[in-house]
């Protein structure tokens, strides 16, 4: 499968929180990595999105969502955020993909925090 930057994926392994702690298996991220790089690449670079972390800092930012996924571009269907300090990499055949993305200007203003 082709991945993209910007594109939201799963993660098919168990992922733990930025603790350490409370693994969880299909958290959903936001493909940071760049064209080039996903191209020769085995891993993908991504953030992680989070329906819990509300802190209000520069790190989180409110993405788009609706409550039936086909309503929204991103396919989100409940509050969330990009926790732009919350860095993985990713294996390429260990990812789910999704029709979700986030669009160009708010992945910029994403990017520009990561």
């Amino acid at each position: 499968m082709a991945f993209h930057r910007g594109q939201i994926v799963y993660a098919l392994d168990a992922i733990p929180d930025q603790n350490g702690q409370n693994s969880k298996r299909n958290r959903p991220f936001i493909v940071i990595s760049s064209t080039e790089y996903i191209a020769v690449s085995t891993d993908l670079e991504g953030i992680a999105i989070s329906g819990n972390h509300w802190k209000a800092d520069e790190f989180h930012i409110e993405l788009p969502y609706a409550e039936k996924p086909s309503f929204c571009h991103t396919g989100l269907t409940k509050r969330c955020v990009a926790v732009c300090n919350w860095k993985v990499v990713l294996p390429q055949d260990r990812i789910e993909a999704s029709r979700g993305y986030i669009k160009p200007v708010l992945l910029e203003t994403i990017l520009q925090k990561c």
